[in-house]
């Protein structure tokens, strides 16, 4: 065995070790996140999502007739608004949870991880909400089916 083909062999090597040694990875850390600008941006996310369910909540609900060709648009209109609402917040709500998996800082991996039980819930409550689905329903002229249950 040639000690010059070893050498050969073992220069990349140190040279990538040597490369990979200087790189140190970017912190996973926002500068600018503290547990309280999370709490507040999860505050934001919360209300302008409740606000918006209620504003759809809160429509006058008119069942569709023949002769109103408008209710259609108005039920797509609705459920584009909630369908925004919905993708706004998780979008939203990805931002805010993020750093209780990465963050240096444990405060806000705890205040990023209350968020994202906070947002579990209200995603929760909301998707359960019968008044909601209620007006949903009406919108859409349709009647509850037979075997659903009040307050499913």
């Amino acid at each position: 065995v040639c000690p010059y083909s070893i050498f050969m062999i073992m220069r990349p090597i140190r040279s990538m070790t040597k490369m990979t040694m200087a790189r140190r990875p970017p912190s996973l850390s926002f500068p600018t996140t503290t547990a309280e600008t999370l709490q507040c941006e999860a505050r934001q996310v919360t209300e302008k999502f409740l606000a918006a369910i209620n504003d759809i909540k809160q429509q006058p609900q008119q069942p569709p007739s023949n002769s109103n060709s408008t209710n259609g648009a108005d039920a797509q209109s609705t459920f584009a608004s909630l369908s925004l609402a919905l993708g706004e917040a998780s979008a939203s709500s990805a931002r805010v949870t993020l750093p209780s998996m990465i963050h240096d800082d444990a405060a806000v991996r705890a205040a990023s991880h209350a968020a994202k039980d906070d947002f579990k819930s209200m995603f929760d409550e909301t998707l359960s909400d019968g008044a909601l689905y209620e007006a949903l329903i009406r919108l859409e002229g349709g009647e509850k089916m037979e075997n659903e249950e009040d307050g499913w």
